[in-house]
């Protein structure tokens, strides 16, 4: 690969794929994978990540190996990293504009591809760290149209469906076979993306008096698990239709459990990116952020341009979209208060009335 002629001339036999963030944006990097799975068959593709993400790549046909690692590494965690990938591949890729992620490309291969900031932006000079690089979109480009555009570094043919994790394992859940049922992500990763604990235990109570058992998801993390309960007990208390498997399950568990509910009810976060792609009936609670860049991606769609426009409720497939129209909606800021532990007044002001009146439609209800 050249700069003028971005093809490799030898097809690569060993692809590190770097894929370092947050939870979605691994899910939306699974097209890239498979798109490197269709176009180079017989090679090794192995992926870079952080361990509590790996799961989300569990039997995933389109990798071979998950390199795990954590956030904050002890200097022999860091050393036995580069120990590992060092010279190993033909090709690297980097999802990232990260100092680090650079590093670790170029110590793992000869050509490295990724993204770069724009032209007249600060960093922009970085690209000749790289063997070919795409300026990034942050703006006007879904996140997974915006990763196809390495593909076409390569000059492949892009594969724009994401790719969901996939087990045998049975999920032990009584009473499922037979009864129609709801699952509701209740828990964002920061409180500006969060919907009031209220409004979520009258969606909960509303299913329920319809005749669905609704489930609650969420990770093992001590305080998801608190907020999950001041959900979980007021219902049950009233009803045992409600059951709470938040920190139970893997992720591939879960995706099972997404694949067959009626609906997925959730938040802007990464488990309403791997909903998406089960192809479960979804709405997604979308606040401050920019649906353009970060909506859910619809099952079977396949155009290269974005679903989702920049503002309003949106239905897509099996994605529908809510977004309450405040006139400052979607200003991309972390919360009112600009930090990621405020409150979003858009997403407090979006009534449960309005949420239900979407419910009914996806589920024929009266």
């Amino acid at each position: 690969m050249t700069k003028e002629n971005n093809t490799l001339a030898i097809a690569p036999q060993r692809i590190l794929v770097i894929a370092m963030r947050y939870l979605g944006d691994l899910m939306l990097s699974t097209p890239l994978l498979h798109t490197l799975r269709m176009a180079y068959p017989d090679a090794t593709i192995d992926v870079l990540t952080y361990r509590n993400n790996a799961g989300l790549l569990e039997g995933n046909r389109d990798v071979d190996n998950v390199i795990e690692t954590i956030q904050h590494q002890s200097w022999a965690e860091f050393g036995y990293l580069l120990k590992r990938i060092f010279q190993h591949y033909d090709l690297a890729i980097t999802l990232e504009i990260n100092n680090r992620r650079y590093f670790y490309a170029r110590l793992a291969a000869k050509n490295v591809i990724g993204f770069v900031p724009q032209k007249h932006n600060k960093g922009h000079w970085k690209k000749h760290l790289l063997t070919a690089s795409v300026e990034f979109d942050n703006d006007y480009t879904h996140t997974i149209l915006e990763i196809a555009k390495l593909g076409d570094l390569l000059g492949i043919p892009a594969q724009l469906q994401q790719v969901a994790p996939y087990t045998d394992h049975k999920i032990d859940v009584p009473d499922l076979t037979d009864n129609p049922y709801v699952v509701l992500h209740t828990h964002p990763q920061w409180r500006y993306k969060r919907w009031p604990v209220t409004n979520w235990i009258l969606i909960a109570e509303f299913l329920i008096a319809k005749g669905y058992i609704v489930i609650l998801s969420g990770g093992p993390d001590r305080k998801e698990q608190a907020y999950i309960e001041e959900i979980f007990q007021p219902v049950q208390i009233k009803s045992k239709r409600i059951v709470n498997l938040a920190g139970q399950l893997s992720l591939a568990q879960l995706a099972k459990l997404l694949a067959s509910a009626k609906l997925f009810i959730g938040p802007d976060t990464g488990i309403t990116h791997l909903a998406a792609a089960t192809g479960s009936p979804m709405i997604a609670l979308f606040g401050p952020t920019n649906p353009v860049k970060w909506a859910p991606w619809p099952l079977a769609y396949t155009e290269r341009k974005n679903p989702f426009q920049k503002k309003g409720d949106q239905t897509i497939n099996n994605v529908t979209l809510l977004q309450w129209p405040e006139d400052c909606v979607p200003c991309q800021n972390e919360g009112c208060d600009l930090n990621r532990e405020s409150d979003s007044r858009c997403l407090l002001d979006l009534p449960v009335s309005h949420v239900v009146l979407h419910i009914k439609k996806l589920l024929n209800l009266k």
